[in-house]
């Protein structure tokens, strides 16, 4: 069912705005994405429904959409297609588009296939046709409603206890939310809601069998229910806000250490402290965005690492694995069980790297958007917390907001610590450390260039 943001008459100030999301959920039954440890199990049934949500916004100058999907991964193919749907759909061809995933590990494997060597999987076309008429649909809808007036402002806030660094408890991670929040110029009221965060919606395990999209979707949802409460309290109307979840810089970042369980509730608690964030944020209403709209993107190159012979790699994933059953009476979700599992499955992957032969040379797409003086980068890996650092630490623009998972699939991009450690995240990872210092500076090139 497509839920549209509510038209009003257009008003010739503040940005134009088209938001809605769309129920996704496959229509059969298949293989769930996210852990190998699955191995093809079959969906049995749906926890939540997964989400398609797009929101497109324009001024004067510019045309611009995120659109956000409930999934592992938008590879480079399937996201080229999600994103020809939205201007087809928009009739727009035009329209500047980046298509993001929240990384969910409860979506479906048919729409992605294997998303990295060493990751069974393969597409299923017709799931993938499903989806993309879906997205398709969702755009048409939205074209047919009058663009309307709304206002940005922006904010920030904590969700302290969502996630923590899942590799050292203490380690660095990033409590913050941001939020973006679209009111109608005309009313008031609260039209579309985007914000992000940086945590793997991994609290439901590799036994759930249900799709799912985890804690963001609890959020979003919570968040659409108090922005539908605000806008009727406030006797604004009656409509409710379209609610668009970013995944941030998350590669090292997760419940691990923060979770209580694996279950629903916990998913739900988990999904209402973010919730609770984006609410505070929202209620202290965060300072007007007045600049225009720019966005820049542009496919840089980075070099390959080395990769072990197969006969290390084998050594590895042997030595990983005799490690592991040392823990076999353990519970399974004592955090150190499960780190000792990521490392076998790091190992396993390196070795399916390893036996890919991946290019020398990769290709990496970066998209900037920015809104006033709030910039969104984009980048097509699981970026560790340092790293989102200091491409925030070294903006131009007063607040920068990084954000993976989007435009394409390349793994994770892991610092200096992480590749010393030899963690799963670097195992699998196509780049060695100095690679992020390539896209930092690019990074900061790019705002400088739209600053």
């Amino acid at each position: 069912m497509v839920t549209p943001a509510a038209g009003a008459a257009h008003s010739r100030t503040g940005f134009s705005l088209r938001a809605g999301a769309v129920d996704v959920t496959p229509s059969r039954p298949g293989p769930l994405a996210g852990y190998e440890a699955r191995r093809g199990a079959v969906s049995t049934g749906t926890n939540d429904p997964l989400h398609a949500t797009l929101v497109v916004l324009g001024d004067e100058a510019e045309r611009m959409a995120w659109l956000a999907l409930d999934a592992i991964a938008v590879p480079a193919e399937l996201a080229r297609r999600l994103r020809d749907a939205v201007r087809e759909g928009l009739a727009d061809p035009d329209v500047f588009v980046v298509a993001a995933a929240s990384h969910t590990h409860s979506a479906p494997r048919g729409w992605v296939g294997s998303i990295h060597p060493g990751h069974s999987g393969s597409i299923e076309s017709d799931d993938v046709d499903e989806l993309i008429g879906k997205v398709r649909a969702l755009a048409a809808d939205l074209a047919k409603t009058e663009p309307e007036s709304v206002a940005g402002t922006w904010g920030s806030g904590n969700a302290v206890g969502l996630g923590a660094n899942r590799l050292t408890p203490g380690g660095p991670h990033d409590d913050g939310v941001g939020v973006l929040a679209l009111r109608s110029v005309a009313t008031g009221a609260l039209r579309a809601i985007v914000f992000d965060a940086a945590v793997h919606p991994t609290v439901y395990g590799a036994v759930n069998l249900r799709w799912s999209a985890d804690w963001p979707g609890v959020a979003r949802r919570v968040v659409s229910a108090a922005a539908r409460a605000v806008n009727e309290s406030a006797g604004q109307d009656d409509g409710a806000a379209v609610v668009l979840f970013l995944q941030g810089a998350a590669g090292d970042v997760s419940a691990r250490f923060t979770r209580r369980g694996a279950d629903s509730r916990e998913v739900a608690r988990l999904g209402t402290i973010a919730a609770a964030a984006v609410i505070e944020t929202i209620a202290h209403d965060g300072h007007e965005l007045n600049g225009p709209m720019r966005r820049l993107s542009r496919v840089i190159e980075l070099a390959r690492r080395p990769l072990p012979s197969i006969e290390v790699a084998e050594r590895e994933l042997a030595q990983a694995a005799a490690d592991h059953a040392e823990l076999a009476d353990m519970p399974p979700l004592d955090p150190r069980v499960r780190l000792s599992q990521s490392r076998v499955d790091g190992a396993l992957v390196q070795r399916g790297l390893v036996a890919a032969a991946p290019d020398d040379v990769i290709r990496f797409p970066i998209s900037v958007l920015a809104i006033g003086d709030v910039a969104w980068v984009h980048v097509p890996v699981e970026l560790f917390t340092s790293i989102g650092g200091r491409i925030q630490s070294g903006s131009p623009f007063p607040v920068t907001r990084v954000v993976g998972y989007a435009d394409d699939y390349l793994g994770y991009m892991v610092d200096e610590a992480a590749f010393e450690a030899g963690t799963y995240e670097a195992l699998s990872s196509y780049f060695l450390p100095d690679a992020a210092d390539r896209l930092v500076d690019e990074a900061r090139q790019m705002m400088k260039e739209i600053r």
